[in-house]
């Protein structure tokens, strides 16, 4: 201010300004909570199926909300029966937690199935959430069914999240993320090293369980104390070739993780604001995908037996993900028979169209909105104190997650950048193709 304008100020002084500049280009964050019954209403017009629930505790202090649009609610069913949890602090004054729901569509993109905000991590959020995620499918049969036998809920080993799981839904199977896991190992042991990290990943996505035990014996020349800590766990909690059913590709919460990255700018806005933005995200998304669409032959290929009539194969990859392995393609190739017949419907192009036949509305004007007089509700932001300092930004990295290094884009040495290097930038080596080509 004083460069530019010859205004000298204050630190307080050029803080409280932002603040208040930021205040009129997004709202104020108070008031901001008024706005969501007739928010969540009009999306509701807008997108109709879509569903929404809003709680607030005895005193009309916004406590809990949850939001299913209507194209996840109707292209879920053509996904693979895998839903990945995860949950992300807000970077407001009143801070609280955004709960996601995900899975992967036929081409294997993030297909967002849920959302839900509540104060923290806690037993009492995480089984609210898990309750409204059960009544949104509660009517359809087809998830009824899956609900009961084939369900996997992927997320990592929160205690508040095993818990709802267990109490939700008994029959389901909760699955850890291997990543998170490895990083527990990490810290508990103080082991570090790439054959640890090779070697856990290849145990962990092992299809057979002769795989499994070939690499958890090279983790036991690491450290003997890893076995046993694996064992306490559950092999079936974190081991594709131990779960009770299909995990297919989806071993880690990476995409929960990339929905929270493409959120980061929102979650800075006060809540109405952060939930359009969510809703413009996925409307992107939706309108992105949707521009881009029995002969019995048993052989023994190598040392594994293929059986295409009840499509499995030795090496278990046939059945895990149910997409031909390569000695099943090696089959085709011979008799002639089409790998598309083999392959379940969560992979076809019919399939995919199907996920995203159904796209997410924008909403009119804020000036066309209106609420009926039945759904008038008073909304006051959430009990909580305003922390002294600048709000965190960042998240806190976990014990043993490694730290991203600088390197330097003119000289390829780690713990400086371009601007701060002294060294002399190394000569690009000339391309001799390119150079006979000028020479013509």
């Amino acid at each position: 201010m004083l460069d530019d304008y010859g205004v000298s100020m204050g630190y307080q002084k050029a803080w409280r300004t932002r603040e208040k500049a930021l205040e009129l280009a997004r709202g104020n964050q108070d008031d901001s909570y008024q706005k969501l019954p007739i928010y969540l209403h009009t999306l509701k017009v807008s997108n109709p199926g879509t569903i929404t629930h809003l709680v607030t505790d005895n005193k009309d202090h916004f406590k809990y909300m949850y939001l299913a649009f209507a194209n996840s609610i109707k292209g879920w069913k053509h996904c693979r029966p895998v839903i990945v949890i995860d949950g992300t602090y807000l970077k407001t004054s009143f801070g609280g937690t955004l709960v996601t729901a995900s899975t992967m569509d036929a081409n294997s993109n993030i297909f967002p199935l849920v959302f839900g905000i509540g104060d923290s991590e806690n037993d009492s959020s995480w089984l609210w959430f898990f309750t409204k995620l059960k009544e949104t499918w509660r009517k359809r049969s087809y998830f009824i069914v899956i609900w009961q036998t084939g369900i996997a809920i992927i997320s990592g080993r929160h205690k508040s999240i095993e818990n709802a799981v267990e109490n939700v839904y008994p029959k389901a199977f909760h699955g850890a993320c291997i990543f998170h896991l490895l990083n527990n190992i990490k810290v508990n042991f103080s082991v570090r090293g790439e054959d640890l990290n090779i070697n856990f990943v290849k145990v962990a996505k092992a299809y057979r369980v002769q795989s499994f035990e070939h690499y958890m014996n090279e983790i036991d020349k690491i450290d003997t104390r890893i076995r046993p800590y694996l064992q306490k766990i559950g092999y079936c909690t974190w081991s594709r070739c131990h779960a009770p059913t299909r995990r297919y590709t989806m071993m880690t919460s990476n995409i929960a993780e990339s929905i929270n990255a493409a959120l980061k700018a929102a979650r800075t806005l006060p809540i109405t604001t952060m939930m359009e933005g969510l809703r413009s995200l996925v409307q992107k998304w939706v309108f992105l995908v949707n521009t881009i669409v029995y002969q019995v032959v048993v052989e023994d290929k190598g040392n594994f037996l293929v059986n295409l009539m009840e499509k499995t194969c030795e090496c278990k990859r046939f059945q895990q993900n149910e997409i031909p392995c390569a000695h099943a393609i090696t089959i085709f190739a011979k008799t002639r028979l089409k790998t598309y017949d083999y392959v379940v419907d969560y992979y076809k192009t019919t399939t995919m169209k199907a996920t995203y036949e159904s796209i997410v509305y924008p909403l009119p004007n804020e000036s066309e909105w209106t609420l009926p007089e039945t759904l008038n509700k008073i909304v006051l932001p959430p009990k909580s104190r305003k922390p002294p300092g600048r709000l965190r930004r960042k998240r806190i990295r976990s014990r043993g997650e490694p730290k991203v290094q600088i390197k330097c884009g003119r000289y390829p040495q780690p713990g400086h950048n371009r601007k701060t290097c002294r060294n002399e930038p190394i000569p690009k080596q000339r391309n001799p193709t390119k150079s006979k080509k000028l020479d013509k």
